[in-house]
């Protein structure tokens, strides 16, 4: 069957006797068949379009993304109206000034490099790098002047426009980024690392619960010079019951409470703190205040609201370190049940035994 096919498609195969007319004389038959040999000879033909191939590998990302621009490119064109076609000319100018403030900003990248770099592969690769960049600059240069020249009254002065205000913001970022660095920059390492005289640890304290206690074991593990437990009275009533726990449990750090006529908790401990400050300027004040973690996006909502606004008012005052103090409630992320930790437990670097793989005691 495959033969009847090709002996229909092709044709019957010749004789040799037919054959004459179809040779080749010498002159041309060595060119059109030295190839052969070459290749089967030295391999040349084969290795060569191998490395043509694999070097070629490595810019086929691009081709899907260069492939959908042409294509979405065309379609624009043959669908578009040339009223609307002509709108995108602001655009087109906008985006040829980027590209040529990118080309010039990549020869000056090169021409740095050059100044200082002596290994002779890395200044070839940046000479050849430079010429590049340098063509691709001279030519966006002349289309940006070609479009502004002809279409500057139909909408290409909007590139003039966005081209300056883009450059004013980027200078006065890098104005920004250069007055900071000034500012930072470390004159005389002796004044600038000057210890405080003391330390004045504050721990604040809305009940008496586990985040409390574990915020109280960290501030006195930072040992500072004082150290006492802040307050607010919100409600008288939590108030009185606060300060009956802190006498049960015995806890070992003087508690002060605010009083707060107006519910607010803010403003009263920044006013203590500030007014601390004041009282002492020599000295540094670490205000612990701790926080919870948890694993939904709506428990944000409903937890650590005065502790961010106390952090975002406690930030701005000189001499005031804030520390939180983490607690991760059962849905954050790898606390999904309850743990159990004896005392010292954190301090010896014992793992936290899950709740429910304890052992049960009594009935």
């Amino acid at each position: 069957m495959p033969q009847v096919l090709k002996r229909l498609v092709i044709g019957r195969a010749m004789r040799s006797e037919e054959l004459g007319e179809t040779l080749l004389p010498k002159r041309l038959a060595l060119p059109i068949f030295a190839s052969d040999p070459l290749s089967s000879v030295a391999y040349a033909t084969q290795e060569i379009l191998l490395v043509l191939t694999v070097g070629g590998t490595a810019f086929l990302y691009l081709t899907p993304w260069v492939a959908a621009c042409v294509v979405a490119l065309m379609v624009i064109t043959a669908v578009t109206p040339t009223n609307i076609t002509m709108a995108v000319i602001p655009i087109a100018a906008m985006v040829v000034a980027a590209f040529f403030d990118f080309g010039r900003w990549k020869v000056r990248h090169w021409n740095r490099l050059l100044r200082t770099e002596q290994a002779p592969a890395i200044r070839g690769a940046a000479h050849r790098a430079r010429i590049i960049n340098r063509f691709g600059a001279v030519t966006t240069a002349l289309v940006l002047v070609i479009v502004l020249l002809t279409k500057f009254t139909q909408g290409a002065w909007l590139a003039v426009v966005a081209a300056l205000l883009l450059r004013l913001m980027m200078r006065g970022i890098r104005r920004h980024y250069d007055a900071v660095a000034a500012e930072l920059a470390v004159d005389d390492l002796h004044a600038e690392s000057v210890r405080p005289s003391k330390v004045h640890g504050i721990v604040l304290v809305a009940k008496l619960h586990k985040p409390t206690l574990r915020a109280l074991g960290y501030a006195q593990a930072f040992r500072p010079d004082t150290l006492e437990a802040l307050s607010v009275a919100v409600e008288k009533d939590a108030v009185d019951a606060l300060k009956e726990q802190w006498a049960a449990f015995d806890v070992r750090v003087p508690l002060k409470v605010l009083d707060s006529p107006y519910r607010e908790i803010t403003k009263p401990v920044v006013g203590y703190v500030r007014e601390y400050r004041r009282a002492n300027p020599q000295e540094a004040v670490a205000v612990f205040i701790p926080e919870y973690v948890v694993g939904h996006w709506w428990e944000h909502l409903l937890h650590n609201q005065s502790a961010l606004w106390l952090k975002s008012r406690l930030l701005f005052t000189p001499g005031v370190m804030v520390i939180s103090v983490p607690w991760q409630l059962s849905s954050a992320p790898k606390a999904d049940h309850p743990v159990r930790r004896a005392p010292g437990a954190v301090r010896r670097g014992e793992p936290a035994a899950n709740v429910d793989n304890l052992p049960r005691t009594g009935g």
